[in-house]
């Protein structure tokens, strides 16, 4: 008996007649919703619905689905340079022994800059891995806006950090050693957070030198001698 597939068929059609209870077939009708865009739709709706905890999040976007060119690891060592940057600047806040905001702002114009040229600089990767550990950066920060608030730090728009010089003049130096001070601080986690960045940045970009964008092995990587020595 042949089977007729006419064009746009939903292929989750050609196994009716098995029944319902073969779980394994269950990715058929899932490649169907996929393909017609109904489960994008699906899912979009769910991450925005009203009451979501991340409603007011915008992220940045892992889903580019781009083609992997020749510039990949030069804009993933870009992001490792820049992640580098900010753990610099981030434990230089945490290290500043000092109950002047004079001192704080300076350090503070460093780690904002900072910060936001990790931002740019992941955003330009078409990484999922990378922009994943990313958008787990935005949302420390997110999750501390109020605190980052009182210290006149604020969240724009485009995920990156301004600071209101006047409202951190006003602010209490007690709030702005909450946040750059200690173990536990958000500064510690922002520490943290960029240094992971900095090691996943780093393994995919001896991926990316290791493999073409077919998934073939890359012969000119063996000149590059053991390519996990910098991980281990």
């Amino acid at each position: 008996m042949g089977i007729s597939i006419q064009p746009k068929t939903n292929y989750s059609a050609l196994f009716s007649s098995i029944g319902s209870s073969n779980s394994n077939l269950n990715f058929l009708s899932d490649y169907a919703s996929i393909k017609n865009g109904s489960y994008g739709k699906l899912m979009k709706a769910y991450y925005t619905k009203d009451g979501d905890s991340n409603a007011s999040l915008s992220k940045l976007d892992v889903n580019k689905n781009k083609l992997k060119t020749s510039t990949d690891v030069e804009d993933l060592t870009k992001v490792k340079g820049a992640a580098e940057d900010l753990k610099k600047k981030t434990d230089a806040m945490l290290e500043l022994e000092s109950d002047d905001k004079d001192a704080y702002l300076s350090k503070l114009k460093d780690f904002t800059a900072s910060y936001n040229n990790l931002i740019d600089k992941a955003d330009a990767t078409e990484n999922t891995a990378v922009l994943k550990k990313a958008n787990s950066l935005v949302s420390l920060t997110e999750s501390n806006k109020d605190l980052l608030s009182k210290a006149g730090l604020k969240i724009g728009d485009d995920l990156k950090l301004s600071i209101d010089e006047e409202a951190f003049k006003k602010a209490d130096v007690g709030a702005v050693k909450n946040l750059f001070k200690g173990a536990g601080s958000y500064a510690y986690s922002v520490s943290s957070q960029a240094t992971m960045i900095d090691y996943q940045a780093n393994y995919e970009s001896i991926k990316a030198s290791t493999y073409t964008k077919t998934g073939s092995f890359n012969p000119a990587a063996k000149a590059s001698g053991n390519m996990f020595d910098s991980i281990f």
